[in-house]
């Protein structure tokens, strides 16, 4: 491991020259980052080609009865958005009392990595694109099919119905065994070849673990067959942002999830970070190994140091800190993209591979399930 503490031109520690050094460092890494050429932000086409918005998004504002955005609010958040000024995103005038969440998150600056401008985002399928309405017809299964435990996915007759449309729609390009066909195995999963292994549901939540002294005990989910936004009123409701929505009613207690509507009020409720901490909390717990090059390896094995175990540097909480703050991108709103009108949509920001786990059917899973729509975010093995 090299002296990183002190000059290595030096036969002593150096605090004195320690803050030029850090500047340097900074300096250099800064440098590297700064080679990074700005990616060229391209939209899809529709914001032109439908220019009172009704292929952008515009949750929050004024609607008609028929749901299109109204003309003067929706003039004036593409005017903010490209003058990126604070004083214009005050300005604006929402529909009901739901704020915009953080649509300025791509525009601040990061110190401790590329900036969000030199990122970008593959333009989504265009409104009136086959791939879109194919995307939407999966979208719907999966609303549809919510409250099947997965479990009886290889029996229900609704997902043989999803399976058998996905298939005979050649525009659907979403996963499938072997390239070629989709099947109950390959419904609703992630596109790396391993999201196809194994059941639906990750090692990552049926094992246990704890955060610190506070032992798992199970999750919190919703009951079955609750639906919101599903008429007209309601809907417009949600889309001018005018809360307070209706609650879904909880489970009466807690449980594996079993569902994808267990899923989806999962992803609703969860800290931003905390699937990528649990894994990382039962990886440990497991004694699985370090990356051959960290210094700190087990006592005895190659490279490891003979004294001294890592703790903030290259240790276990240093790995519980990174994966809290997985940059450049640790967010949707942390890429400034172009104001593509579906950029909000990307589905490759929706999918995660987090482990490939055991079969579930030795699991006590509720056969109830949570709330609404389901979400296009997917956490598979």
């Amino acid at each position: 491991m090299p002296d990183v503490l002190s000059d290595p031109n030096s036969p002593v520690l150096n605090l004195n020259s320690r803050r030029g050094q850090a500047y340097q460092k900074r300096m250099k890494a800064a440098a590297a980052d700064r080679k990074l050429k700005t990616q060229k932000k391209t939209s899809n086409g529709d914001e032109k080609l439908y220019p009172n918005g009704i292929a952008n998004f515009t949750k929050g504002f004024a609607h008609d009865q028929f749901g299109v955005v109204l003309p003067a609010p929706y003039a004036a958040y593409l005017a903010a958005v490209k003058t990126g000024k604070r004083a214009d995103f005050d300005a604006l005038q929402m529909g009901g009392n739901t704020p915009l969440v953080d649509p300025q998150a791509g525009l601040a600056y990061d110190l401790e990595t590329c900036d969000p401008s030199q990122n970008s985002i593959t333009p989504f399928d265009t409104l009136s694109s086959p791939g879109f309405a194919a995307q939407m017809i999966e979208t719907y299964w999966m609303a549809l099919t919510r409250d099947v435990p997965f479990s009886q996915w290889e029996t229900d007759p609704n997902i043989a119905a999803a399976v058998a449309e996905l298939n005979a729609n050649p525009a659907y390009e979403g996963p499938k065994i072997n390239g070629a066909s989709v099947t109950p195995q390959a419904l609703f999963r992630g596109f790396p070849p391993s999201d196809l292994i194994g059941p639906y549901v990750s090692q990552f939540f049926l094992q246990p673990f704890n955060i610190g002294a506070i032992p798992f005990q199970g999750y919190m989910t919703t009951g079955p067959g609750q639906s919101f936004g599903t008429d007209p009123t309601g809907w417009l409701k949600l889309q001018n942002g005018q809360g307070p929505f209706p609650p879904a009613t909880a489970d009466s207690g807690l449980k594996y999830l079993g569902t994808g509507r267990d899923l989806a009020e999962y992803v609703h409720n969860d800290v931003l970070y905390q699937e990528y901490l649990i894994a990382a909390l039962m990886l440990l717990k497991a004694g699985a190994p370090l990356n051959a090059g960290n210094p700190y390896n087990v006592l005895g094995t190659q490279n490891a140091m003979n004294s001294e175990t890592g703790f903030i540097t290259f240790g276990l909480p240093m790995v519980e800190v990174l994966v809290a703050d997985p940059r450049p991108g640790a967010g949707p709103g942390s890429v400034a993209v172009a104001f593509d009108p579906t950029h909000d949509r990307q589905a490759t920001e929706g999918y995660l591979t987090v482990a490939v786990g055991r079969d579930y059917v030795d699991v006590a899973l509720s056969p109830e399930a949570p709330r609404g729509v389901f979400v296009h975010y997917r956490i598979s093995h």
